[in-house]
């Protein structure tokens, strides 16, 4: 005779953290970098974050599929492919390795090497309020910004920096693979600030627009 064995399953949500344009700057122009593993781990978490790609792509990314504006790749994960545009950042950063990029280390000592170079960054050293959700109950748990910088963060920063700079959700989201608007809103990580300040920004653009309408004013 066949039981039917019931399995408890439980989902743990954390808030996580994004690092916004200046911030990627700063890992990027940061001069205390003491080993070339370090600088294989900073250069191609930066990737992350122009690309959009998942640590199993831009930890390994083929050259070949790279030209003066887009990188084509195939997503791991989805098996996706994707066309991705250059900025100017990657540019550097591509520039920099053409015989190919450095073998990347683990991600568990990339995340550990990550969170060494961040911490000589002071403007991460920031609190931060982690929200962590278990069976229902929410718990808070401070760690500075450092401390939470991750392989993953690369990814979510490009989406919600593109989505805060006004990107279309649908573009964000041919590159980021996500298959819904709903995944993808919980994907990214926006403070009610930033919102307001998407909400401004558009308010403004159409007034500007209107106002180039106006033959009165033109």
């Amino acid at each position: 005779m066949l039981h039917e064995i019931k399995f408890k399953t439980t989902r743990e949500e954390t808030d996580a953290i994004f690092l916004d344009e200046s911030e990627i700057q700063l890992l990027l122009n940061l001069k205390d970098i003491q080993s070339g593993t370090e600088e294989t781990v900073r250069d191609l978490f930066v990737l992350g974050c122009y690309t959009g790609l998942r640590f199993s792509n831009y930890s390994n990314i083929n050259l070949d599929y790279l030209d003066d504006k887009f990188l084509t790749t195939v997503q791991i994960k989805t098996k996706q492919k994707v066309t991705i545009p250059i900025h100017p950042n990657a540019r550097m950063i591509f520039d920099k390795y053409k015989d190919g990029l450095p073998v990347c280390p683990t991600n568990q000592e990339f995340n550990r090497t990550l969170k060494d170079i961040s911490q000589r960054i002071k403007e991460f050293h920031t609190p931060f309020t982690k929200l962590i959700t278990r069976n229902r109950h929410i718990t808070e748990e401070e760690k500075m910004k450092w401390e939470l910088v991750q392989s993953h963060t690369a990814r979510r920063s490009f989406c919600t920096n593109m989505y805060l700079d006004g990107v279309e959700m649908l573009s964000i989201m041919a590159i980021s693979g996500h298959k819904t608007e709903k995944s993808f809103r919980r994907y990214i990580k926006a403070d009610a600030l930033q919102h307001a300040e998407l909400i401004r920004k558009h308010w403004e653009n159409n007034t500007k627009k209107e106002v180039k309408k106006d033959p009165e004013k033109s």
